[in-house]
């Protein structure tokens, strides 16, 4: 596998995708374990996990490694995660983007902390990600690979529902949903969202803001109906609403069918979270060619059960 890895770093996809692609499940490096998506390839190295998909010219390749002592200092280990995976390839100069390092914060996919940063290969054929998942003593380190970073991109969604998958004993990870039922949602979900708009005149005086702010909630029974309520700010302006209705899945989509509203969307997948929590990844209802995943998913969590 090793080898199969450094050809992919070096731009040969050389997994054989349609021979080992299989449906959604979960693999374990030690005590390490984490899902891998429908129609993803994957083999196993002593030290890591790999997964590979090619669609058309595209490539996208994820490995999950094997932890690593922490150092209390989550920049420091994410350099010593980029050296490890990254630098010993040839491929790439240095670190990337030195002293701008990004806080790894996706709780509502995840909840680790640590960094992350990424970097295009010295020559611009591949694109490098790595994540450094802090779980106390040693963090796990997390690779995403491809050929540009709006190719990375593209497939975001899929990059941290992995990442949001990855579990260190005895914790152990589960799959990721890319198919759902009725039964699946039953539970209370919540959506929020948040802006704030700052306004200047001419002479750079700062004379306002704008500010919208709420809170959805679905409360889905196991037969698909739901109740809704909504509460926050527009603007500025206080907004209210509610609604009842019934869930429709088909297709790939996904529809709240109110009587007040109909609110349509493309289903991405469903998964739990570190914390225990169950979130709902969702597209709004447009061609995918006008999609960003980065963008335009809008996450619906449910709590964990007590």
């Amino acid at each position: 596998m090793r080898r199969i890895f450094h050809a992919v770093l070096l731009g040969l996809v050389t997994l054989a995708i349609g021979a080992h692609a299989q449906t959604g499940r979960v693999q374990t490096i030690g005590d390490v374990s984490f899902a891998v998506p429908d129609g993803w390839a994957y083999q196993a190295a002593p030290d890591f996990g790999g997964m590979a998909y090619k669609e058309g010219t595209g490539f996208w390749f994820f490995a999950v490694y094997a932890p690593m002592p922490a150092s209390g200092d989550p920049v420091a280990d994410f350099k010593a995660a980029w050296k490890r995976i990254i630098l010993n390839t040839g491929k790439y100069k240095d670190y990337p983007g030195w002293g701008t390092y990004s806080t790894y914060e996706m709780p509502k996919t995840a909840g680790y902390s640590g960094r992350f940063n990424d970097d295009a290969s010295v020559d611009k054929t591949q694109y490098a990600r790595v994540y450094v998942l802090e779980t106390g003593k040693s963090f796990i380190p997390v690779l995403s690979l491809s050929g540009s970073r709006e190719m990375m991109d593209s497939l975001n969604y899929m990059e941290l529902a992995v990442i949001g998958s990855v579990r260190q004993a005895p914790l152990k990870a589960s799959p990721v949903k890319q198919t759902i039922t009725t039964a699946d949602l039953a539970g209370l979900w919540v959506y929020g969202v948040g802006s704030i708009r700052s306004y200047y005149n001419g002479a750079g005086q700062f004379t306002g803001n704008s500010v919208t702010t709420g809170s959805a909630k679905y409360n889905i029974s196991a037969d698909g109906s739901y109740s809704y309520s909504y509460g926050g700010l527009q603007s500025n302006r206080v907004v209210n609403d509610d609604d009842t209705g019934i869930i429709e899945l088909g297709g790939g989509f996904f529809t709240f069918k109110g009587r007040k509203h109909v609110r349509r969307y493309r289903f991405v997948n469903l998964q739990q979270t570190l914390d225990g929590s169950t979130v709902l990844s969702l597209w709004p209802d447009k061609e995918m060619s006008q999609i960003n995943p980065k963008t335009d998913t809008e996450y619906y969590t449910r709590a964990a059960s007590k």
